[in-house]
């Protein structure tokens, strides 16, 4: 069925509708509220521009994606979230770790990144990146105790072919390291229990307690493993499914 609409920048177009009257009826709503294509298209243009613009005056590194359509929203994306960190900037909030998130954000240029959080707001994607950036501080804080807590480890010869061996040994690198990064990442956390919120203090505080000394057993038995075949079987777990694989 061919119906003309009026859409919101005044401009007329026709449409070849199908459906029954109710599909037909909430599609001419819908319609209406957008501008005509040739407007939408101007508008985009313009706003790209803007974008642009933004990114000049803010030295913000290019975008890079297979998909050129997903830079471009990626763009947009980034371009709506700086201007809500300029924001908070005016309001008075310049601590380093504000900056510091700022600073990685202007400097993601992976596309594919800003595109997966395109239905979060500007909030959500800012608090992400600064509970980011606040982790990777603290795990460089703990630097040194992070390479002292895995030398301490025994270091046993791994068994299997050569290609096993090259391929498991640098699994095993990246095991031990995570879980001795969260054990000493969470000790820090315990020791300053005041930071916590009071109900997260009193409902899991004493259970977490618990935790580094678990992660420590763990770290024990993991580096006295031998078999290249289970190091490359465990490739693919996070530290909880390999506490329940141990």
């Amino acid at each position: 069925m061919e119906k003309k609409i009026i859409h919101t920048c005044g401009h007329k177009q026709s449409y070849d509708l199908v459906g029954d009257q109710a599909s037909i009826r909430a599609e001419c709503r819908r319609l209406e509220r957008r501008l005509c294509r040739s407007c939408y298209i101007k508008h985009k243009d313009n706003l790209l521009k803007d974008v642009h613009q933004f990114e000049v005056e803010h030295a913000l590194v290019a975008l890079h994606d297979y998909n050129d359509l997903h830079v471009k929203k990626s763009r947009e994306l980034r371009a709506s979230l700086f201007r809500y960190l300029l924001q908070i900037r005016q309001h008075g909030v310049k601590d380093k770790l504000f900056e510091k998130t700022f600073l990685y954000l202007a400097e993601l240029s992976d596309a594919a990144w800003w595109y997966e959080r395109k239905s979060f707001s500007n909030k959500h994607i800012y608090l992400e990146a600064l509970s980011h950036v606040g982790r990777e501080e603290k795990r460089r804080r703990l630097d040194g105790d992070i390479k002292d807590c895995l030398l301490a480890l025994p270091s046993m010869e791994l068994q299997g072919s050569e290609k096993q061996v090259r391929w498991a040994r640098l699994i095993r690198r990246t095991t031990l390291l995570n879980i001795a990064t969260l054990k000493l990442m969470l000790e820090d956390s315990l020791k300053h229990k005041d930071d916590w919120m009071g109900a997260v203090r009193e409902h899991y505080y004493d259970d977490l307690a618990q935790v580094p000394q678990q992660l420590q057993e763990m770290l024990e038995r993991m580096a006295v493993i031998q078999s290249s075949v289970t190091w490359i079987q465990l490739r693919d777990k996070n530290p909880e499914q390999v506490a329940q694989w141990l």
